[in-house]
């Protein structure tokens, strides 16, 4: 089990669990964490426990699927690793509209699209508020902070 450190890291932790606990193995998962290499965006395996094996089956998996990005750098990263990565990745809530990804079959457990606008179009942003990436760390702790 292969889940994004972000997001995806207790849900592949929980499954893992429960398939060791129904099979009598040892739990084997990892959680790669997001960087920037060379300008582009890209998994790492950093903790040297837990990592994709060559030749081990991987199942990809996420808590929210939003754009996709996630599971898809997930996905290249374990590949990359020399897993086989099963054509299908479970996940929670499927935010997105499309039930495939590069190839992998999205199974989900709660579908609730969502729209998405360009700052132009964003009923928001009419009206005067401001567009936020939510994950830019100046903006996350500002939208977590307490008011």
């Amino acid at each position: 089990m292969v889940g994004p450190k972000a997001g995806g890291r207790k849900l592949a932790e929980r499954i893992s669990t429960r398939i060791a606990d129904l099979r009598g193995c040892p739990r084997q998962w990892a959680a790669p964490t997001k960087d920037i290499i060379d300008d582009q965006k890209v998994m790492i395996f950093s903790d040297h426990d837990r990592r994709v094996e060559n030749g081990e089956v991987v199942l990809v998996c996420d808590d929210t699927l939003t754009t996709g990005e996630s599971i898809r750098l997930t996905t290249v990263a374990a590949a990359q690793m020399g897993g086989c990565v099963l054509p299908f990745s479970p996940v929670i809530t499927r935010r997105l509209g499309v039930a495939m990804l590069t190839g992998n079959s999205i199974v989900s457990l709660v579908q609730m699209p969502h729209q998405v606008w360009t700052a132009q179009g964003c009923p928001l942003c009419r009206v005067g508020s401001v567009a936020l990436r939510p994950k830019q760390s100046e903006n996350w702790e500002m939208l977590n902070a307490p008011y």
